[in-house]
């Protein structure tokens, strides 16, 4: 009897390596740093924010986004600048979008936010995600009567400034 436990056994440690990679390949998915193709289109997401050409260049759009949080509900947040075309400085710019890379029509307007602080170009450079859903994000504003002033703006979980925060949402 203890012979056969011990066929058993050494069959199971031989076995169970063999039939792991044999079916490896077909549990495998993409390979690291593959782009996954169920986000977006192709696996990447471009979204024209301000839909508003650079005003030192028209013919090109001059927007970024510098940081990336993820939700716990999986959503995506990235945060950067685009231009406004109000007064064609660069303003900060927050999207949100869902797990599959569409924008989240429920963030914002449209799944877009955009802040002016004070006439200023500004640049969103962080994102931190607060326990209650709040988003903080901080960045520089240029302003006239300082070069470079650092700047925090804190949204609702729906993309509003929290006008509890700061005046009007805004810090600087």
């Amino acid at each position: 009897m203890r012979q056969l436990e011990a066929l058993a056994q050494a069959l199971t440690f031989i076995l169970t390596p063999a039939l792991f990679f044999y079916f490896l390949p077909l549990r495998a998915h993409a390979a690291v740093g593959d782009l996954d193709t169920s986000f977006g289109v192709g696996g990447k997401v471009v979204t024209d924010v301000s839909q508003t050409p650079d005003p030192f260049n028209p013919d090109s759009r001059e927007e970024s986004a510098w940081d990336v949080a993820i939700q716990p509900d999986g959503k995506i947040i990235a945060a950067g600048f685009a231009i406004n075309p109000t007064n064609n400085t660069s303003d900060f710019a927050v999207i949100r979008c869902n797990p599959d890379g569409s924008l989240d029509r429920s963030f914002g307007i449209g799944g877009q936010v955009l802040t002016d602080f004070n006439n200023s170009t500004d640049e969103a450079l962080a994102i931190a995600l607060q326990v209650d859903g709040r988003i903080v994000v901080a960045e520089l504003a240029f302003t006239p009567n300082l070069p470079r002033t650092f700047a925090v703006a804190r949204y609702t979980s729906n993309g509003e400034l929290d006008q509890s925060f700061g005046t009007a949402g805004r810090w600087f």
